[in-house]
């Protein structure tokens, strides 16, 4: 995979920016190591660029489970993705 830029942890997942690039990449739920998973927000990103960094964004200050994944790009626009996992369209 590709070189990590940025880390943070989202609903018990460590979450990656990969560098020059708008893709993310994510680990399974409570996992410390492994294969990361690819997930691209790049669509979301109108302007171009690249993602720099990635957040958790919550109205309750975390007490629920409506925290969002906020993924920023070079080009100052926001992807809020609000899924539990990744991995399904239906979750």
């Amino acid at each position: 995979m590709s070189d990590f830029i940025h880390v943070t942890v989202h609903k018990k997942r460590l979450w990656f920016v990969i560098n020059n690039s708008t893709d993310a990449a994510y680990l399974g739920t409570d996992a410390i190591s492994g294969t990361a998973t690819k997930f691209s927000v790049g669509a979301n990103f109108d302007r171009g660029g690249y993602l720099v960094a990635m957040t958790t964004m919550t109205h309750d200050g975390g007490t629920g489970p409506d925290d969002y994944a906020a993924f920023i790009s070079s080009e100052g626009q926001v992807a809020i993705y609000a899924g539990t996992d990744p991995a399904s369209a239906s979750t």
